[in-house]
Parts: C-alpha cells; structure tokens; sequence
C-alpha cells in the first residue's frame, strides 16, 4: 500500500506543475474577464435579433419594428438551447448561426462555472495533498503571505487557511498558483477537516502572538493526531529506540513552525520548561523574523572583519532605538562580534528611554550586567538618551563623545521601529560623515515595508555608507525556519558533545543535555544552534575565506583544506607554541579556536541566565541546571587543559561535515595581494605572484589624494582584477580608502580622458564572478 501512494505522488507531480505553469501564464491576463463575458452575451443578443428577422420569409410583410420583441424571446431561447426555426425562414442567415454557438459557449460556461469551482478546487486541493513537501500557511496576512510567494518561488505546493480571504488575497493566490482554504482557525475541526497533519510544514502567521501559539499547539495536536491515525508513529512513545517530541516529523523536527513578534517572548518560550511554552511540551517551535532580519545583518556586516580592516582593536557597534529589533540585533551581535585578537565588543545603545531601556534589560538580562561574565570575556554596554529626530549628528556632545573615543564606531544600525524617522537620521549621519564632521562608518537602517525606494539611501552602491536589511522579502528568504538543512549542522555538534561528555565531574541531571537530538529541549537546541552560527567566524579567524561569505552560508572544504584545518586544531595544545599561517592574527592555535569560544560561550549563558558556581571538589556537582550555575564561567586561563581542549570539538565535528573529498575548491586559504592607487597616473602592484593565482584577498589601497585615474592606469587596474577575478581561488575584493573620493568632480580644464576613482571603482563590480565579496573600509577620519 505504500508504494502505490508513492506512485501517486509522483504521477501527479508531472502534470500539476505544468498545470501550475499554465495557471500562473493565463490568470494574469483575466483581469476583466466579466467584463468580456458581459459584452459576448450582448453580442449573441444582438446577433440573434438580426439573424431571427434576416431569416424571416419575404412572404411577411411585418416591418422590424413589429417582429423585435419576438426575435429577442427567440433569441434569450438561443440560451437554454430550446428553439426551432420555422421551416419557412430557412436556411438561417450567418447572424443566427454566430448567436447560437455563442450562446451555446456562454451557456456551457456558465454552468462550469457555478457547478463545477467547488469540484476543482476539491480536486486541487486532493492533489495538493498528495504531492512532496506540501506546505500550509495559517493566516494569510502580510507574513503569510511572504512565506507563500517565497515558498512558491522555490517551487514548493502551498496551501493557505484563514477565516476570510478578499479580492487583493484571491488575485494574490491567483498570480502565484496558491490554494485558498477558508474556516476559523481556532476551531480544531477547521484544521482536521483541511487535513494538514501530512503536510512538511505548517507555517502560523495570524498577527497576535497569542493568537499564533493557541493555533499553534491545536496544529500539532491534529498533526499528532494524523500520524497516530496513520499508525506511523505511536503516541506518546518514549522508547530509546524511536525518541521523539510531540507534532514532530520522523527527522524530530516540529512540523508546526509559529511565527511570534516579540523576540522577548520568543526568549521566554525557549527558556520554558516545556521548551515552547506548549503544553504538549515542544509541540511546535517558535520563531522570529526580528530574529531572522538581526542574523543576517550581522552575516552581511561581518563586523570583526571590518574591525580589522580599520586597524580597529574591537568591535564598536552602535544601535538606535531599542525596541525588540534592537534587542535582537544586540544579543546576536554580542555573540557574533568575539573573534581572535579582538577585545570584548563594545555596544553603545542610543534611545529616547535610555534609562527605562537600561532598567528592563537589567530585569530580563542581569548576567550582562553583574559582572558574572569574566572581564577578559565581559562586552562593554553603554546608554546614550538621545531622540535622534532632534539630533545633530555633527555637533551634539553625545554623538561626539561617542565618535572620538578610544573605539570608533565599526557600524551603525537604526532600528527605532518607525522605518520614516530611520531613514531621516540616517540620511544626516551620512551627510556628517561625508562633510567629514563623524568618522566614517557603515550604516544600516531598518526597512520594514519594501516598499520604501532604495535608490533614496543608494543601498545598491556598495560604496556608499548607507544600506537596507530587514524588508520582510528578504528576511523570509533568509529564514531559518525555511531551510531545511538548518538543524543539520546543530544536531552535529550536539552528538559531538554526546560523544564527549564522561561520566566523572557530570552533573547531576546532565540526562537533559545528553539526550538525543528528537527529544532535546529547545534552549538546548538553541544553545548549539548559537555555536553553530559561530563556524564561519572560527573559519576566518583560522585564516580561510570563501566565496558568498556576506551570506551566512559556510564553504565547503575540500580534503587538503579540512586536513590543515584538522592540524591547527590538533596543535592547539596547551604550550601555545604553534601559530596559524594567514590567519588575521598572528596568535597561538590554542587562543583562535579554544579560547574564542570559551569567550562566545561566557556571552552565550549570560544571556540566558546562567552565572558562575562552585568547583568540582567534594562531590559538588559542576552545573546546576535548575539554578544556572556552572563551574566553567571564569576567565579561560583558569580552565584545566581536560576542560580546554572540549571547545576544539564543535569545530573539528563541523569541519567533518563540511569535508567533501570530491571537490578541489570551496574555502580558499587567506593569500592577499594588494595594488595601490599613489596618483592618478602611478599604479603599483605588490604580490608575491604576479598573476594573482592563489590569492584569495585582492586589496586596493587608495592614497589620499587620488581623487582622478588617468586612463592608461585604469585600463591596467581593470585587467589586473579581472584577471584575478578569473582565478579560482578569488574570493574577496577589499578597497581601502585613504581619503573621501566618494564625490571628487573632474575639473572642466582637466584631462577629458580621466574618470573619478569612484567611478572606476564602480567598473571593478562588474568584473567579479558570481558569489566574490566586494568590501570597503575608510581609513580616514
């Protein structure tokens, strides 16, 4: 029997997609569809009036105006296919015959129309059930409907369920080949008559948090239900040998994804006892785009990356406005900022309520803030009260203070909720930098609505100072909750730290950390997705880099490149002797792979709550879990080597997945040449191999009063980096600039045949390959 529904997938498979292809192609054309249907019918009625009275006998000598009301009774006949034509008035005249089978094709049309919608729609959504990765939408607002068009554009079977759907939403599903359900989504009957349970992904989006975890834990009730119907799984089962959680699919991952606009309440949930804050006990997982929109401005930022570019020794981002993006972005930026040789980060916070701000964060953060984190580890918080839509970027004290410290700003990131007062604040701190009144920086600004044109901060011009993140758009194709090998990589170094764990020094209910990955809680889970997301920066800081780094994603490692990642790990022993070649800083092995994530770790248990404990002497457990204590939470130089020598594992498991011995490329050692622009006419190369073959960071440093390049010096730099480009070990293209020539004109008397080093610069992006990462840093104050 199973192979037959198997069968029955595939055979439909085929022609849905053609059938999808041919929907999307016509439905747009039909906008005014009843508007012809009304003029075809006027038509038949008027071609059937002529032709009743063309074919009239010349013996009748009845004017026009006497016989009109018959020909049109005659006529309406044509419709219910129930007239006659006398014998004496034929043949019919060519009027008649187009009248009738116009009526006959309105006729038949109506009657598909009225009787048969409710069969196809039956038939479709029979169909739609039948096929591979079917996925469901609850509520079909502005975020179900992104997760629609993004699944749709991955070519993925959607269906969308909400109590009421309007034309905007049915022309919305037309033009995308999605299928729309309506029925109260509250009521448990709705969501087993639609049959979700089998779907790969049910996705609930209704606008209330509230509202979204009640639909959420009745979602995975009739997904349990379905599976439990199906007899595939047993209810409630806890046997080791088929562990799994309640509304999980056979992988242990929660089918039922509910999308939540807090970020607190997204943190609380997962610190919950049941895990979600469901009362089946991790019944569905819990996600947030505020979340989503925060990690991939820091994948896209790489902020220790452009700390390094600018000579800076950490990293110093300041964030305006601290509402739940705010708070997402800074306890993922905590994280994400700790890199080898680079101090702790530093976070200035800017908001109106800096004080109200700084008090709810003590309450719901207090381990950032009573010292438990270790001071070489400890990230510095400071609070600015400022409104920025009354703010002058270049003379208020605060913002002065802020920019002529010791650390200048790495990034800046407006995030104050109102996407208008973002861009406006944004707009004058650009405008300050480049008046060069504020030190150069990037900007970031929040944009919510896509909606917002991008050519009014220039986001498409890498070297301007100003761009965009977080439009629903992209953040929805950025989301984890969508990729399907996200928890692939967690589960990895989960089983790592399984594997490793021993039974001496365990704590006393260390059961819930070492369960497997189907039954493990969801701050656990979290906890190894956070030092999942860690591996790429570990892989920079060991001196690699790769192609479409900006996006997140992690290489993959041909076997050469994994054995000489594995030897950097196992050199790092305790003496600290050994050295990475290429790496961004010339420090022992030990202190790039061990020590920063010790510190990434120390960050990661302050913020949910965890603080240091006694040691493991006299039979005192090392962890507490139910007080959140563990006896690691110190400075890593008091650490025993046993304990050290754990942090090497997460990477050694991750670079074992990552291996593919197929390949001969992916993550490419850090091999730097650079060229440098002294004049408009002198141009100098500094490499040790002429032909750029294995560098993989080409730099391009611009002297301070390069304003212009001549033409003969442009044509050389266009060859030299498109000859690079070419090369498969290109990676990163880095222009440093020495001096503002963001907006150097050419003067009138000058040479005709010279272009603005902007402007050459600008030619450089079109000569990268697809997926080299084009970066520039001002070093200029």
């Amino acid at each position: 029997m199973r192979r037959s529904r198997v069968n029955l997938t595939r055979l439909f498979e085929t022609p849905l997609h053609g059938l999808e292809r041919l929907h999307a192609a016509i439905m747009p054309l039909l906008p005014n569809r009843d508007r012809f249907l009304i003029v075809l019918f006027l038509v038949a009625v008027v071609f059937g009036v002529l032709g009743f009275q063309a074919s009239r006998s010349a013996a009748i000598t009845e004017n026009f105006g006497s016989n009109f009301l018959d020909n049109l009774y005659r006529t309406i006949q044509l419709f219910s296919f129930n007239y006659e034509v006398e014998e004496a008035w034929k043949p019919e005249s060519a009027w008649l015959l187009l009248a009738r089978y116009l009526a006959a094709f309105l006729t038949t049309y109506a009657v598909i129309t009225i009787f048969a919608r409710r069969l196809i729609e039956r038939t479709w959504f029979w169909a739609q059930r039948k096929r591979r990765e079917h996925h469901v939408i609850l509520g079909f607002g502005v975020v179900g409907r992104a997760f629609a068009r993004e699944l749709r554009r991955r070519r993925k079977p959607v269906t969308a369920i909400d109590a009421q759907f309007d034309d905007a939403d049915r022309a919305f599903a037309r033009d995308h080949g999605i299928l729309l359900v309506s029925g109260d989504l509250s009521d448990p009957e709705t969501l087993s008559r639609t049959r979700i349970g089998g779907a790969r992904r049910i996705i609930v989006a209704c606008g209330n948090d509230l509202t979204n975890i009640e639909i959420g834990d009745a979602a995975a009730a009739a997904v349990e239900a379905w599976h439990v119907s199906r007899g595939k799984i047993e209810h409630g089962a806890k046997s080791p040998a088929a562990p799994r959680r309640f509304g999980c699919n056979a992988e242990g991952e929660p089918v039922v994804k509910v999308h939540l606009a807090s970020t607190g309440l997204l943190a609380d949930l997962a610190e919950g006892a049941a895990g979600t804050g469901s009362a089946h006990g991790g019944a569905f997982e819990s996600f947030s785009l505020k979340t989503d929109a925060a990690r991939a401005l820091l994948a896209k930022a790489r902020l220790p990356m452009r700390a390094r570019d600018c000579g800076q020794s950490r990293v110093h981002l300041v964030i305006v406005g601290l509402g739940d993006q705010g708070e997402a972005i800074l306890f993922s930026a905590l994280a994400a900022a700790v890199a080898a040789g680079l101090r702790p980060p530093k976070v200035t916070l800017i908001d109106q309520c800096a004080k109200d701000v700084r008090k709810r964060l003590s309450a719901h953060r207090p381990r950032l803030f009573d010292g438990s984190i270790p001071k070489d580890a400890r990230p510095s918080l400071t609070f600015v009260n400022l409104d920025i839509g009354a703010v002058s970027f270049d003379l208020d004290e605060s913002i002065l203070g802020i920019d002529l410290g010791d650390d200048p700003p790495t990034a800046w990131v407006f995030c104050s909720g109102r996407d208008e007062l973002d861009l406006a604040a944004g707009r004058r701190l650009e405008l300050a930098m480049h008046q060069r009144c504020r030190r150069p920086a990037p900007i970031f600004i929040r944009r919510w609505s896509a909606r917002m044109p991008e050519e009014l901060a220039g986001s498409d011009d890498p070297l301007r100072l100003t761009s965009f993140f977080g439009d629903i758009t992209n953040t929805v194709q950025k989301a984890e909750v969508l990729d399907e090998k996200a928890f692939l990589l967690p589960k990895v170094l989960h089983d790592a730290y399984r594997g490793g764990a021993t039974a001496a020094g365990s704590p006393i209910d260390i059961d819930q950390f070492r369960q497997s990955w189907n039954r493990l809680p969801e701050n656990v889970r979290e906890a190894n997705r956070s030092t999942a997301r860690h591996i790429a920066q570990k892989l920079i800081d060991l001196g690699f880099l790769w192609r479409e780094m900006d996006s997140g994603g992690l290489p993959t490692l041909s076997a050469e490149t994994a054995g000489a990642c594995t030897a950097l790990i196992g050199v790092a022993g305790e003496d600290g002797s050994s050295s990475v070649p290429g790496a961004p800083c010339q420090a022992p092995a030990r202190d790039i792979i061990l020590r920063t994530e010790h510190n990434r770790w120390l960050v990661d248990r302050a913020i949910a709550g965890w603080m240091a404990g006694p040691r493991s002497d006299r039979g005192i457990p090392r962890r507490d879990n139910r007080r959140r204590l563990h006896d690691n939470i110190r400075s890593f130089d008091e650490l025993d080597a046993e304990t050290r020598a754990r942090y090497a594992r997460p990477l050694a498991a991750a670079i074992r997945m990552l291996e593919r011995p197929e390949i001969d490329h992916g993550a490419q050692r850090r091999e730097t040449g650079e060229i440098r622009l002294c004049s408009a006419d002198v141009l100098e190369v500094h490499c040790r191999e002429t032909d750029f073959v294995a560098v993989s960071e080409l730099i391009i440093r611009v002297g301070e009063t390069c304003t212009i390049v001549a033409e003969p010096v442009r044509q050389r730099l266009r060859a030299l980096v498109a000859d690079w480009a070419y090369q498969r070990a290109a990676c990163r293209l880095l222009v440093l600039l020495e001096g503002p020539v963001d907006f150097a004109p050419i003067d009138d008397d000058g040479d005709k045949k010279s272009l603005t080093t902007v402007e050459v610069l600008r030619e450089l992006i079109e000569l990268l390959a697809s997926g080299i990462v084009y970066d520039l840093a001002r070093l200029y104050r």
